[in-house]
């Protein structure tokens, strides 16, 4: 049984000024490259919300996405649909009219799709009020809360409808979503937030604030306020590494770190998925590539087009040809990786 949840595809059909893409990703290390303002940072937070992660603003946001998950048990797809609806203004007093105008919301569906081994082992229709299940050669239709997740919806109407008899299937599904805490900010917000997340499905959230953390060696104690910025941003990559065991993001992971501590990071990861950004190119001299379509998948292009007015966010994985030409020239062995993406262009 593999370890992890592993996200393997993101198909953005619709979401603010993202022309439509499909990115693919690897298991291990995944880096979005770009300048400023092309988008890194909110294909960070896209991510999160999409998994669910409380608190990720994009949540108000339409949307038309899919995404694919290779889980440790269940495989699993899923899509998700916002969009924007205008529904009757009610009246300022009983028994008045309507006022005029109407009231924006989002209307929310999507679908998910379970599969073991290759075979459907449940499928969810999640329409604006309606749930429908798919399973065992039947069907059932009941009315739901469009602001509960996905996952919390079907398991619950599975309770409802098979009692004790869909507890080996609800365990299933519950280990089958991605568990991550969400994007580490490029700062020190989650540090200053001591925000600790325990993410397993039988164990509660812990927000804890005011905390005073000590550090001691032989002779010396030092309070966290006395940590260098560094310092801290290692001190909350390791928090929010151990609060993701399946997929770790972070922004600028770089950012204030010796060298030696990028590579004590990229060693706390481990076996887990990471997407993450940096402008440092030690980070990039990090990565370990077997073959091309391994350095297609592992870089995803942010990139910034249009007018000043009317701008388009492209993303995208390298091309069959950038991703050769890359390893080709990455085999050599003469040139850092952070070297040959600037050579070619790829930064």
């Amino acid at each position: 049984m593999k370890k992890t949840n592993t996200l393997t595809r993101l198909t953005i059909e619709k979401f603010r000024n993202v022309a439509p893409t499909t990115l693919e990703f690897r298991p291990g290390i995944n880096v979005l490259l770009g300048r400023n303002a092309t988008g890194k940072t909110t294909l960070l937070r896209l991510l999160s919300m999409l998994l669910d992660v409380p608190g990720e603003p994009l949540q108000d946001e339409p949307l038309s996405a899919s995404w694919r998950v290779m889980g440790r048990i269940l495989d699993f797809e899923q899509t998700t649909s916002r969009v924007r609806v205008e529904a009757p203004a009610l009246p300022l007093e009983p028994g008045g009219t309507p006022e005029r105008g109407s009231l924006p919301g989002l209307q929310y569906s999507g679908a998910l799709r379970f599969e073991q081994d290759g075979d459907e082992v449940l499928r969810a229709e999640l329409l604006p009020t309606e749930l429908v299940l798919h399973h065992a050669g039947s069907s059932t239709r009941e009315a739901r809360h469009s602001s509960s997740p996905p996952i919390t919806s079907i398991i619950a109407s599975l309770w409802r409808n098979q009692g004790e008899a869909s507890l080996e299937l609800t365990s299933k599904l519950l280990h089958s979503r991605i568990r991550t805490s969400g994007r580490l900010d490029e700062g020190l917000d989650r540090f200053n937030e001591t925000n600790r997340l325990n993410p397993e499905p039988d164990r509660h959230t812990a927000r804890l604030s005011n905390l005073k953390l000590f550090f001691k060696r032989a002779g010396e104690e030092v309070s966290h306020e006395e940590l260098s910025h560094g310092q801290k941003r290692l001190l909350a990559f390791f928090a929010h590494v151990d609060a993701s065991p399946d997929l770790v993001i972070s922004d600028e992971l770089a950012n204030g770190l010796h060298h030696e501590w990028i590579s004590v990071c990229l060693d706390e990861i481990g076996e887990r998925q990471a997407i993450l950004t940096s402008q440092n190119p030690l980070l990039l001299d990090f990565l370990r590539f077997g073959g091309i379509e391994e350095v297609r998948r592992t870089f995803i292009l942010c990139e910034r087009m249009g007018s000043a007015a009317n701008p388009r966010l492209i993303w995208r994985n390298l091309s069959e040809d950038e991703a050769g030409s890359f390893f080709l020239a990455y085999r050599t062995g003469l040139q850092r990786v952070s070297d040959i993406l600037r050579t070619q262009g790829l930064e």
